[in-house]
């Protein structure tokens, strides 16, 4: 494993509208999915679309073919240098100047379209974020617009995270930005939204109308919402925030380990077969969660307080790459970048993306090892890209691996599985394993082999009596990718 791995030959190829198909409501493209967020000023010296270009070669190296990108629309300039994190923006119909590289609003479309085509070449799709609260107060349109704010009695503008609240209830304004929402796809060619804070303050109806008026303009999106989706028409195609949340968590005493740990905790079969940690805590109690098809489990986004992964295989590789969930993760992550805000309130938005610590042996190594992850799964995608239509039916499996501590699982397809076995301790551990034959479907043979998938080694083979409980090695702090394959 010390050669350098290019997973860009296991990319899915990407498809324009007309050649894909709907999977149900979603493109048949999103089950092929892993995804990164990133913010284009902070990932580049350049700050702007052009620099970002040499982080798509980054992504399509690992095998990362969706990019959820940071809100890109203008932002007061008097705020530039302040805490103004790109969620408050004035102008929902302009391209910031510095993403953008031109204070032209034509070009600055123009160059965003450029950075998705970009992203096309290299098979990645882009998501942008696109903020509904509202804007910041100094926004042109207070004083062009104020019909597009709620107002108080007293008739001044209802305040929310630091600007002004959107009316939602005027009709003109509504129909404003569903067409605005519209244009955005049309002018850049994205393949979709992160809808911030949603369905919590418009519900569901507009971004339906959003979606069917770019269907019948022959585009086929991806909408995520940031909040728990209980749509049963799947206007959002997935959630982004509410994986690893019980239906008893408190806000005031949440911290950020609370759910990126949340299967170091709860067994992770059990809490797929009865969707506890999937989505809102309101449908966890009615006992109806995880029964959609598509769950994220994004391990850390620009809202954390820092890095969560910290260089820890088994946290990004159980939980996430090998598990039912559309992996998605916040730039930089992947080799362990340090935290240096730069400027902001603490949260990872402001997080300096060091690129030079990638270069690090130890930083190198662990990118070489998420690679080998991410190729694993690329390399199966019949088992790990597989999706359930009710994600409580997964293809996941308990494997009974003594001293594992957390639950080690298998994943199935085909008549072949294979099995994830997690050492959480900093020593090599060696621990007997039950092969589940009969749990994972494999299919009939006379004799089977085990094969480290790191190494592309057989590690044993023989009949199902001879390898019903074998002996693993397990490496320090590491998750183990065996698979089990009938010998014809």
């Amino acid at each position: 494993m010390n050669s350098r791995i290019d997973n860009s030959d296991l990319m899915p190829k990407f498809k324009r509208c007309a050649e894909t198909l709907y999977d149900g409501p979603s493109p048949d493209w999103l089950s092929d999915l892993i995804m990164m967020q990133f913010r284009i000023e902070t990932s580049n010296a350049e700050h702007n679309f052009k620099g970002a270009v040499s982080v798509l070669d980054h992504l399509r190296e690992m095998g990362v073919n969706g990019v959820w990108i940071n809100p890109v629309f203008q932002k007061p300039e008097e705020e530039r240098k302040g805490n103004n994190n790109g969620y408050n923006c004035c102008d929902h119909t302009r391209i910031d100047t510095v993403i953008a590289g031109t204070p032209d609003k034509g070009e600055g479309f123009r160059a965003a379209a450029r950075f998705v085509e970009e992203a096309h070449k290299r098979d990645i799709r882009i998501f942008f974020d696109i903020t509904i609260w509202g804007t910041t107060a100094n926004s042109p349109w207070v004083a062009t617009n104020p019909e597009y704010y709620q107002k108080n009695e007293d008739g001044t503008f209802v305040k929310t995270w630091g600007g002004y609240a959107y009316n939602w209830f005027a009709p003109e304004f509504r129909e404003w930005y569903i067409q605005n929402a519209v244009n955005i796809i049309m002018e850049t060619g994205a393949d979709g939204f992160r809808c911030d804070l949603e369905p919590d303050i418009t519900g569901y109806s507009l971004w339906k109308e959003v979606k069917m008026r770019l269907q019948k303009l022959g585009r086929k999106v991806v909408l995520i919402a940031e909040c728990g989706s209980t749509d049963e028409e799947y206007t959002f195609d997935f959630q982004q925030g509410c994986m690893g949340l019980d239906d008893d968590w408190d806000e005031k005493t949440y911290t950020d380990t609370n759910q990126t740990d949340y299967f170091f905790r709860n067994n992770i079969v059990d809490s797929i077969r009865t969707g506890k940690g999937h989505g809102k805590a309101s449908e966890q109690k009615l006992k109806r969660s995880g029964m959609q098809r598509f769950y994220c489990h994004n391990l850390c986004c620009h809202d954390h307080y820092g890095p969560v992964i910290k260089g820890n295989r088994v946290k990004i590789g159980y939980q996430a790459i090998f598990a039912p969930f559309i992996p998605c993760w916040y730039i930089g992550e992947e080799w362990n970048n340090p935290k240096e805000f730069v400027g902001g309130d603490g949260v990872m938005y402001f997080n300096k993306i060091n690129w030079a610590e990638k270069e690090r042996p130890v930083n190198k190594q662990f990118f070489e090892d998420v690679k080998m992850m991410i190729r694993i799964r690329r390399t199966y995608p019949e088992i790990f890209h597989y999706y359930a239509t009710n994600h409580r039916e997964s293809n996941i499996c308990k494997i009974y691996a003594n001293d594992t501590i957390i639950q080690a699982y298998g994943r199935f397809a085909e008549g072949k599985g294979v099995m994830i076995l997690p050492n959480i301790f900093p020593e090599e551990r060696v621990i007997p394993v039950r092969v589940p034959f009969s749990e994972m479907k494999i299919a009939q043979a006379d004799k089977y082999e085990l094969v480290d998938l790191y190494n592309d080694r057989v590690l044993m083979s023989g009949t199902k009596d001879e390898l019903y409980k074998v002996d693993i090695i397990l490496r320090p702090e590491f998750v183990e990718a065996i698979l089990v394959r009938p010998i014809s």
